[in-house]
């Protein structure tokens, strides 16, 4: 009688490993989950900002992210606003943690006059509410890149961002 060497558990391992390997190869890549989470999270914020106040489709956020330094950091919910060109679209701007103030920037933008209807360079949060927030109409047949600086104060202290986000006009794509 014979008697057989058990097989090397090594071996046996390799095999749920090649399954693997073969089921990764055939599975379909995720979604997008930044994409998905972040545009749940700023519905969120859309409907909330819409409980207390009368807000546009396109909604920017500005609020206050603690860093792991203990300072804080300026943040913007979406990071940019992209308008078709001439087409007259109002924003909402936002926020929970204090008041706000953006000024049009000459210098940093691609164009010299302020994308807001009339020529308004300067939108300032209503002080009045849980949520400050202030609507502007973004209006120009100048596409290019807009930038602000954003000043928000909270019982902290004032932040400071000199070169925002910027409003995007877009040359529509050609048919």
């Amino acid at each position: 009688m014979t008697s057989r060497a058990p097989e090397s558990p090594l071996k046996w391992a390799r095999a749920p490993f090649i399954l693997a390997l073969l089921g990764c190869a055939t599975t379909p890549p995720q979604p997008d989950y930044f994409r998905q989470a972040g545009k749940a999270f700023h519905a969120r914020l859309h409907a909330e900002a819409k409980r207390s106040v009368p807000v546009s489709p396109d909604l920017v956020v500005i609020g206050l992210l603690d860093n792991p330094r203990g300072g804080r950091n300026l943040t913007y919910i979406p990071w940019e606003v992209r308008v078709p060109k001439g087409v007259p679209t109002p924003v909402t701007w936002v926020s929970w943690d204090g008041n706000f103030t953006l000024t049009f920037k000459a210098e940093g933008s691609e164009s010299a006059q302020s994308p807001l209807e009339g020529g308004q360079t300067e939108v300032a949060s209503n002080p009045d509410g849980v949520v400050k927030s202030k609507m502007a109409t973004v209006n120009s047949d100048q596409p290019g890149k807009y930038y602000f600086k954003v000043v928000l104060t909270t019982p902290d202290g004032k932040y400071e961002d000199l070169d925002c986000p910027p409003i995007i006009i877009e040359v529509p794509p050609i048919p």
